[in-house]
């Protein structure tokens, strides 16, 4: 069996993606039966319990179900919502940027402070992937993920660490919104000037900045949300 290793401070993230991926791509067509706990945990070189998280989120997003006695199976017809559908289905939006926005910019400070080469190298690869896909026209959504693990992981704090993947889990796919706005094309490119001004902070070592450039960000985020969302709501009315 090949194994896929994943790189990631957030394993069941990066496995939901993956599983996610062949199933919108058809590699796992609907009706399939998913392969084992154990398959996909030697297939991933991750634990039962990342892959067992992984499936539990692609279960409340329905794209696969369970059927008593006889294993997992991808649905016949995976829900998976428009963008403006997800965007009104996320009312605890506001608390998780609440939570975003007291954690991650103390993070960014102390990430301007202790950072080292490796971690400038891992935040740039991530900046340069979603810069990649800004000119491919593709989704920088993974990477957007990766750049902000990459900050925390910069801030040399484990457990602030953990705090930081745990609310990119749960933001991933607005994230994947926001990368994908047909209504609002620019939006991407403003989330990415943010994402750059920020790291040049951090490269630079200025706490103060890097910490006022991550509230800005996050004031960024709130913004296109709103526009997201309230253009959708707009739309439900008429």
């Amino acid at each position: 069996m090949t194994v896929n290793k994943i790189h990631t401070p957030h394993l069941s993230e990066a496995v939901h993606r993956e599983l996610e991926r062949s199933i919108l791509d058809g590699s796992l067509p609907g009706g399939e039966k998913l392969p084992t706990e154990h398959a996909l945990a030697e297939r991933y070189a991750v634990s039962r319990s990342v892959v067992r998280e992984a499936v539990a989120r692609l279960k409340a997003e329905g794209m696969v179900e369970a059927r008593q006695g006889s294993g997992t199976y991808v649905a016949k017809q995976p829900r998976v919502l428009s963008f403006k559908q997800q965007a009104e289905a996320m009312p605890e939006l506001k608390q998780v940027l609440e939570l975003r926005r007291i954690v991650e910019v103390a993070v960014a400070g102390l990430a301007a402070e202790r950072r080292s080469e490796a971690d400038i190298k891992a935040i740039r690869a991530s900046l340069t992937a979603m810069d990649a896909a800004l000119a491919a026209g593709d989704s920088g959504a993974a990477a957007d993920d990766a750049f902000h693990e990459a900050i925390a992981a910069a801030a040399k704090n484990p457990y602030l660490q953990r705090v930081v993947n745990f609310v990119s889990a749960q933001f991933s796919e607005v994230r994947r919104l926001t990368w994908e706005p047909a209504d609002y094309p620019n939006l991407p490119l403003r989330a990415q000037d943010e994402h750059h001004k920020l790291f040049e902070a951090i490269i630079a070592c200025d706490v103060e900045v890097a910490q006022r450039y991550a509230a800005s960000h996050l004031d960024g985020v709130g913004s296109r949300l709103h526009a997201l969302t309230g253009k959708a709501a707009g739309r439900k009315k008429r």
